[in-house]
């Protein structure tokens, strides 16, 4: 019976024990990646969006991200291009111009359908983020100029 006893504090302790570390492992991490978390989906929909509408290559992703806020260096773009390819949202050709080579990116028909389902998704979203904010400035009175 002690055996047992002794056995479950141990257990109880390590759970405890692995919280904490779960718990400092979780501070480290929010503080390393910050809200970065959020918009990576943000990011990835983004990205998706462009492959639709024609084919896209890493650098000109890169600007097109920055143009909106996004800092996303080549280490952190070709690792989600290549895993957004193997799940069958992209396809990749090399074209090649003179002596220069560069990887062109397009939206597969399973991309092009998730994009749709995200849009419905998105607009939802947007509807209910902003919606009171909506409601609220359309039960505001109009503010009239100075010059009327």
């Amino acid at each position: 019976m002690r055996r047992q006893e002794t056995e479950v504090q141990e257990r109880k302790a390590s759970n405890i024990d692995l919280c904490i570390v779960l718990r400092y492992r979780k501070k480290i991490l929010t503080q390393k990646v910050g809200n970065h978390w959020f918009y990576s989906g943000l990011v990835r929909l983004h990205i998706l969006h462009h492959a639709v509408e024609g084919p896209i290559f890493g650098f000109g992703i890169i600007e097109e991200l920055s143009r909106h806020g996004y800092r996303l260096s080549p280490g952190a773009l070709y690792p989600l291009l290549h895993s957004m390819e193997q799940m069958g949202y992209l396809r990749s050709t090399e074209e090649r111009s003179g002596r220069w080579s560069r990887r062109v990116y397009r939206a597969t028909p399973l991309g092009r359908e998730t994009l749709r389902e995200a849009k419905e998704k998105v607009r939802e979203l947007f509807a209910e983020l902003f919606e009171k904010e909506a409601e609220g400035s359309a039960s505001r009175p109009q503010r009239r100029s100075a010059k009327a």
